[in-house]
């Protein structure tokens, strides 16, 4: 939220373990974002993969190669587990 406040921000992606060891910690926290991206009218898009290495990267790999290089990107690594990193 304090890097959403500071910055101009035009959407944001949210990364989604299915499978979370800590799923109910994570929908509160989605929730959250989510709430606030309708608040301040801002786009999102939500990426669910699973536990699955292969599937982090498939799913991963396909989300960057949609991404236009020439934007300015961010990316919040504070919550994410090492494998998605």
């Amino acid at each position: 939220e304090k890097y959403i406040m500071g910055n101009i921000v035009e959407e944001i992606f949210l990364i989604e373990k299915v499978n979370s060891q800590n799923l109910e910690k994570t929908q509160k926290s989605l929730s959250k974002i989510i709430e606030l991206c309708n608040t301040k009218k801002l786009k999102y898009k939500s990426i669910s993969i699973s536990n699955s290495e292969r599937n982090i990267f498939e799913n991963l790999n396909e989300f960057i190669n949609q991404l236009d290089l020439n934007d300015n990107i961010t990316i919040d690594i504070t919550t994410m587990s090492r494998n998605i990193i």
